[in-house]
């Protein structure tokens, strides 16, 4: 096995990964590990892999690549402003008004004594509802330390769920940087993949490391140390009952011959991806797992198994939704991480008229709530920007699918599901720039239009 592998072959397999649709996705000591600045998905466990018992209350939900965060009230996101710095914006579901993070009548909002201010360009959070409090964790970006100070670390803070109150957790060493799909959040606790890395180097060491950072300032736990198997990649899912469930995703050999020729410079680049082959193609035979690290000190590569371009999930505590097309259809798998138990639903999608010759069909699992999978459908066009989608809504109970309304030209330009709960659904403009709200009931009985969330200040 090659013990350095550079981060340019591994941060092409996780982009190429990202390419199959969305799944579903951090004082106190600093670790143990020596990380260099390198943000790229941490790869996955062989045998070798050490586990520590550890404590874990709670539920864990994987943090993917979103536009913000949400709770039953509202929807969590973040503004940027023309100098880099940013604030937290609440959007509130039932009011659809989105405001600044902060009860100040007469704040400016541009300086640490507004609550919802982050004032280091280079490193702004995301930021969590977790139970009663929210969560800011704050990603890292080490090139940045010498000019920000410990404002460019990798950090947790909490407070509550209006901005205030806001406390430091954690800080990590200051050549750490996570990134989205290593970390998962919880009530009590985040958990973190983070690579054992020589002090400075950009190559990739053997072990890769999986910390619980709890959230009331207590000791920074090393609950697991993965030997690197090569070319795979780990992703984590969510967790919960005192589990941490992650998706290991192993590359075909032809995938892993193709990535060696990228890496040695043999392969030609693709002109539309940029990544030395078609990428649709390539990770079209890569297998995508779940493997579970118990907090008894086990970790187990459970039989959870699906076709990393044809799946999009989302790991809910201990339960697993997993959308998984073949040839035969779409199958909806309902699964439980604890126990193991399964139950697979087939789902009849309704037919879509594709004015487009050739093109590219992305299924993505975009919000769950106890009754319904909001999923979007959606077709884009390879020789334009154009793209077809349609908004469908999936009993989980039984597969039964109903189509939401095309809602195109009340909206303008394309959109996104952004969020949903059983009475709101939450949509915006691609890129984040406006949100739109809701009420799902009306959604699913084709009644209603999507209102504008306006823009106001407290």
């Amino acid at each position: 096995m090659d013990q350095h592998r550079s981060a340019s072959t591994v941060l092409a397999f996780a982009l190429l990964l990202s390419l199959a649709g969305c799944g579903g996705v951090p004082g106190g000591p600093a670790p143990a590990a020596s990380p260099a600045p390198n943000a790229q998905a941490p790869e996955a466990a062989t045998a070798e892999t050490a586990v520590q018992p550890f404590a874990l209350d709670g539920t864990l939900t994987g943090a993917g690549v979103h536009s913000g965060y949400g709770n039953q009230d509202g929807f969590y996101t973040v503004r940027y402003a023309a100098d880099g710095t940013a604030n937290v914006m609440f959007v509130d579901y039932a009011a659809g008004v989105e405001t600044c993070l902060c009860a100040s009548p007469n704040c400016t909002h541009d300086s640490e004594a507004c609550t919802s201010w982050c004032g280091c360009p280079a490193n702004i959070p995301d930021v969590f509802p977790a139970g009663d409090r929210l969560v800011w964790v704050y990603l890292g970006n080490p090139e940045y330390v010498d000019e920000y100070g410990d404002a460019a670390r990798c950090k947790i803070e909490v407070s509550r769920l209006d901005g205030s109150d806001r406390k430091t957790a954690a800080v990590l060493d200051p050549r750490l940087q996570l990134v989205y799909g290593s970390i998962g959040v919880g009530e009590n606790a985040v958990a973190a993949l983070v690579s054992a890395l020589q002090d400075g180097s950009e190559q990739l060491e053997e072990t890769w490391q999986l910390l619980l950072i709890p959230l009331d300032g207590g000791e920074i736990q090393t609950v697991a140390e993965f030997s690197a198997d090569d070319f795979s990649v780990l992703e984590l899912a969510g967790g919960g009952d005192g589990v941490i469930h992650l998706v290991k995703t192993q590359p075909s050999e032809d995938f892993k011959k193709r990535l060696e020729d990228l890496r040695n410079g043999t392969a030609t680049p693709d002109p539309e991806t940029g990544v030395g082959f078609d990428s649709a193609e390539a990770i079209a035979s890569n297998v995508s797992q779940i493997v579970s690290v118990h907090g008894n000190g086990s970790f187990v590569e459970t039989e959870v198994r699906w076709k990393s371009v044809a799946g999009s999930y989302q790991v809910i505590g201990n339960r697993m939704i997993l959308l998984e097309s073949d040839t035969e259809g779409l199958t909806l798998r309902d699964i439980d991480l604890a126990s193991g138990e399964e139950q697979a639903r087939k789902v009849l999608l309704p037919p879509v008229e594709v004015p487009f010759a050739e093109y590219t069909n992305r299924l993505s699992l975009c919000a769950v709530t106890d009754d319904w999978l909001i999923v979007r459908n959606s077709f884009s066009d390879h020789s334009s920007p154009q793209t077809v989608q349609q908004l469908l809504a999936i009993r989980r109970q039984t597969g039964e699918v109903t189509q939401l309304p095309d809602w195109s030209a009340a909206l303008g330009g394309d959109w996104l599901p952004a969020a949903a709960t059983a009475d709101y659904l939450l949509l915006m403009q691609k890129g984040g720039t406006q949100f739109f709200v809701a009420g799902l009931p009306q959604a699913l009985a084709q009644q209603g239009t999507p209102k504008a969330v306006r823009k106001v200040s407290p």
